[in-house]
């Protein structure tokens, strides 16, 4: 609850668990806010897209660009499917709305493993742990005809214990200074990637 005389501040987003008696059902991701009205002007609406209101900048999580990577080995003990085996399978892998799916098994019972194992696609993602969505994994045997039943699922939830930070390359720099208009000003000289051992002065 936000009294007057304090001063607004958004709440950040928090996920609320939704259940049924017991059962859980999911989870709701919101931000709940009760302003009392002291003589004081409440704090301006969000903008809208048609009859729906925008998500503040300052509530909504921020997005940075992400490369999700999977080793798709292969399948083993995989059950039988209506009755029948499954036989050419492939996998689909969704995160944030970014999907990809892997080469179509041949046989299953003759090599189980993917001809193509290493997948990835980019993605926008949150940076913060706390709105890191899941990633989904959906097997779907291709059967005659362009059938292509799911026949097994799976959630990984905990993505943050995968983040790997990249491992960038920094060229060798060499500072070179040089005199324009009585000042002294010091720039940055890469090495050429191309040419391993030649300086590019930037003079």
């Amino acid at each position: 609850m936000i009294y007057p005389g304090q001063g607004y501040q958004p709440l950040p987003l928090q996920w609320y668990p939704l259940s049924v008696a017991s059962n859980n059902q999911g989870e709701l991701l919101a931000s709940f806010e009760l302003l009392l009205k002291g003589g004081e002007e409440l704090p301006i609406l969000p903008p809208t897209r048609g009859d729906l209101y925008m998500v503040p900048s300052d509530v909504r999580p921020q997005l940075q660009k992400t490369r999700v990577e999977v080793l798709c080995w292969g399948v083993r003990n995989m059950s039988t499917f209506g009755l029948q085996r499954v036989t050419r399978p492939s996998i689909e892998f969704e995160c944030g709305g970014g999907r990809i799916t892997s080469p179509v098994m041949s046989n299953l019972r003759l090599n189980p493993n993917f001809d193509k194992p290493h997948l990835f696609f980019d993605v926008e993602l949150p940076k913060e742990e706390l709105y890191m969505p899941p990633l989904t994994l959906c097997i779907m045997d291709n059967q005659a005809f362009g059938r292509k039943p799911v026949v097994a699922t799976a959630v990984v939830t905990d993505l943050h214990k995968y983040i790997i930070e990249p491992k960038t390359t920094r060229l060798p720099f060499v500072i070179v200074a040089s005199k324009d208009m009585g000042q002294r000003v010091a720039l940055l000289a890469g090495v050429c990637a191309q040419c391993p051992g030649i300086q590019k002065h930037l003079v």
